[in-house]
């Protein structure tokens, strides 16, 4: 929603709800995305009503208080509606109610919409990660066990971002630690562990060395000072490639940094060197595997190394 509803704003300002209403604008743009992905052409009906959707506990509430009457559909399947707001339960719902083991579950929840929230939560993170366990080891600290604050503290503190004990206390110090990993990793600086900055947490890595370390990035130097011009040199370009997209390239960083960089005819005078190689037998897992295709490129404090079988 945060990326799809931005790019659909501009249309919905436009034609809604005059022309269409918002029901529509979502068909008509999962459908557009199917076709785009190389899918069918799908067409588009309009004339769907807005529905508002609120996310509580009166499921719950309304199986306890409310009456419903049987009755059976034009197929022949039992359900239940309630003769006064006409909404419909089915068999499997008021079973909820009519067992007693599952009734005291219905009742707490009814009552306590914060425990249906969090009981939720956890049956909904099992689900969304049942069968994709491997890739969450990773991370193992983020499969929710031991308490959301020291799984958070234990994963920051693997990537050089936090320094204190894993006390599962979410306070200043573990606060500090997110905004340090939303600032590395060109994100909102709140503070918050919320859902974006979870999944950048728990998103495959190459390899499991820390980020950042606390010491280091109170003491390090910028490579270059603002303001400065720093000369580069460039060896043999592929032949598709050439000099003006490295220039532009280096232009853009030198925005960025605020620096100038100039083209050396040598690699004496310049502080960076960019160079194409091949780098297929680099880039291996921490298993000791090499993964598919090698390593991209490789970086040093001399220069840069491309891999000259890929297309940049």
């Amino acid at each position: 929603p945060d990326v799809a509803v931005p790019l659909l704003k501009e249309i919905s300002d436009k034609y809604v709800p005059g022309v269409l209403s918002h029901a529509d604008l979502w068909a008509l743009a999962a459908n557009v995305s199917i076709r785009v992905m190389g899918g069918p052409d799908i067409p588009t009906r309009f004339g769907r009503h807005e529905n508002t959707l609120l996310w509580d506990n009166s499921y719950f509430k309304d199986l306890l208080t409310k009456k419903y009457d049987e009755e059976t559909t034009s197929a022949g399947y039992k359900q239940n509606r309630c003769p006064v707001t006409g909404t419909m339960m089915l068999v499997s719902d008021l079973a909820l109610v009519q067992d007693a083991s599952l009734k005291k579950h219905v009742e707490e929840y009814a009552k306590d919409q914060n425990l249906w929230f969090a009981d939720f939560t956890k049956a909904w993170i099992k689900l969304q990660e049942n069968g994709v366990e491997q890739y969450l080891r990773a991370v193992p600290s983020l499969v929710p066990e031991d308490g959301e604050a020291k799984q958070l503290q234990t994963a920051l503190k693997q990537y050089g971002f936090y320094e204190g004990q894993l006390d599962g206390k979410f306070g200043p110090m573990t606060k500090k630690a997110v905004e340090d990993y939303q600032k590395f990793s060109g994100l909102v600086q709140d503070g918050v562990a919320g859902p974006i900055t979870k999944a950048m947490l728990i998103k495959p890595r190459n390899d499991m060395n820390p980020d950042v370390s606390a010491a280091a990035s109170k003491t390090r130097p910028l490579p270059f000072e603002a303001g400065s011009t720093v000369f580069y040199s460039v060896g043999t370009l592929p032949g598709y490639l050439n000099a003006t997209k490295i220039e532009e390239a280096f232009s853009q960083w030198g925005t960025a940094m605020g620096v100038t960089f100039e083209l050396s005819a040598t690699p004496l005078r310049s502080r960076i060197h960019v160079q194409f190689a091949d780098l297929s037998s680099l880039g291996e897992g921490t298993d000791g595997i090499a993964k598919p295709g090698g390593q991209l490129a490789e970086a040093t404090p001399q220069g840069v190394t491309l891999d000259e079988g890929e297309r940049w």
